[in-house]
């Protein structure tokens, strides 16, 4: 497929992402990932950060792959990570990664900027402690 069409193809999932169309996300996405979004991402996306909104800022693509930088904003309605919630409006970033296969995405992977999130929740996350390691590689305590 070309480029243009790639870029179409992830045009429509955001928006069916954003409008919560599941028929438009089984057209989208290959099967595995629409029940996916059916049954678990929708309901969190929404549930947790009440009008969740993706943004394009842009989209690059080449061949069968597309990266699309975004912006995701809402309200943060719900317990995420552990944080009750605020009630408190964010504006996340982020990066989808896609591959695209006879008009459909095939792969979807993300990654946000979650550490900027929860400070904008005015939370903080303190990762668990880990055993201090000797130099040999054995625990120290």
């Amino acid at each position: 497929m070309s480029t243009e069409t790639n870029e179409a193809i992830v045009k429509r999932f955001i928006e069916a992402a954003n409008s919560r169309d599941v028929a438009r996300l089984r057209e989208i996405l290959i099967p595995e990932l629409a029940e996916r979004w059916r049954q678990s991402v929708l309901p969190w996306l929404h549930g947790t950060f009440a009008g969740h909104t993706m943004t394009i800022k842009n989209i690059i693509a080449s061949g069968d792959h597309a990266v699309v930088r975004i912006t995701t904003s809402g309200l943060h309605t719900g317990e995420w990570h552990g944080i009750p919630a605020t009630n408190k409006p964010w504006a996340n970033d982020g990066v989808y990664f896609i591959r695209i296969a006879d008009g459909r995405i095939v792969e979807l992977e993300s990654l946000f900027n979650e550490l900027d999130h929860v400070r904008q929740l005015g939370a903080t996350i303190t990762p668990p402690e880990r055993p201090r390691e000797k130099a040999d590689g054995g625990e120290m305590f």
